[in-house]
């Protein structure tokens, strides 16, 4: 039988925490992820038994556009609304349900009792995340102290390998950013795989990430031809034919980390169970994958949307 390293049965057990019920401070109005709010004291209540993410006005947008609702609680500023699965929440009261937009059927925006009394005055974003930091603070930050020990305590096990952040411009890749530079410093490479079909808005974020953090070493991955170009002169990819991860995404994320380093790389990337069924089956560490020598290391594997 295969004994394993004892540091990195640890490092596994790491991922072994089970992600919290979100919460609900009535009188902050405000998600938590603990029970008791730690700005009013108040303890909290479970308003869905899935988590709760946050909702911005370009997901109101779509939503006003594709029901042809003219409902102004499609127009309340960013996290006034929060969502699970497909029920908005206001002040931890459910207010609307979508349903619809699946095999052809249109979007139907389903609104419930609470939805007669419309907010006179909403809270501004910034009053709102304010809110969040008070209600949550100690928990977020022994959230944070946990992933720093284990970006830490990865990095001494594999001491040998480069380490490295994956970087897609998306919020999970930004918080292990974040959680990697405190642990590490601001010199850990940063690669961000360009598979040539990003959205617009995506090469903004990883722009103005560049800008403001001058002096981290920031690589880009990006096959020799686009997408549209290959998919022109060989058809497009299929289930039978999956061409497009191979020559977009992992092919060349391969070639350029075997580059950066001949010992392979410890890559900590923003993988997270709550996002499918696939990835929840997934490790702290992670050895079985498409490129080759690469360990990934999963920082946030355990977060909620509510903690992200």
């Amino acid at each position: 039988m295969k004994t394993i390293n004892p540091n990195i049965q640890n490092l596994l057990k790491y991922g072994a925490r089970k992600p919290n019920s979100t919460y609900w401070c009535q009188k902050c109005n405000v998600p938590l992820i603990q029970e008791k709010c730690e700005n009013c004291r108040k303890q909290g209540i479970i308003v869905s038994k899935s988590f709760l993410r946050p909702v911005f006005k370009e997901e109101l947008d779509f939503i006003k556009k594709q029901s042809r609702s003219r409902s102004k609680w499609l127009s309340l500023p960013d996290l006034s609304i929060w969502v699970a699965k497909r029920n908005y929440f206001y002040n931890g009261e459910r207010i609307f349900t979508t349903e619809g937009l699946t095999d052809g059927e249109p979007l139907e925006v389903k609104f419930w009792g609470k939805s007669t009394h419309l907010p006179k005055n909403p809270l501004r974003s910034e009053t709102i995340i304010s809110r969040l930091k008070k209600a949550n603070q100690t928990s977020l930050n022994r959230l944070e102290y946990h992933a720093i020990e284990f970006i830490e305590s990865a990095v001494k096990t594999f001491h040998e390998r480069l380490p490295i952040v994956s970087f897609s411009g998306g919020k999970d890749s930004c918080v292990v950013s974040h959680l990697v530079k405190l642990a590490l410093g601001s010199k850990i490479i940063h690669i961000f795989s360009d598979t040539t079909m990003e959205n617009p808005d995506t090469y903004k974020v990883i722009e103005r990430f560049k800008e403001e953090n001058p002096i981290i070493p920031f690589l880009t991955a990006k096959p020799p031809k686009g997408f549209f170009e290959l998919a022109e002169a060989i058809g497009p990819p299929s289930r039978i034919l999956r061409w497009c991860c191979t020559t977009h995404k992992t092919g060349p994320l391969g070639s350029l980390i075997g580059m950066v380093d001949g010992n392979g790389t410890v890559t900590f990337v923003g993988n997270r169970k709550t996002e499918s069924l696939r990835r929840s089956k997934y490790n702290s560490i992670e050895f079985d994958h498409k490129v080759a020598n690469e360990v990934l290391v999963n920082p946030i594997l355990t977060w909620n949307d509510t903690e992200i």
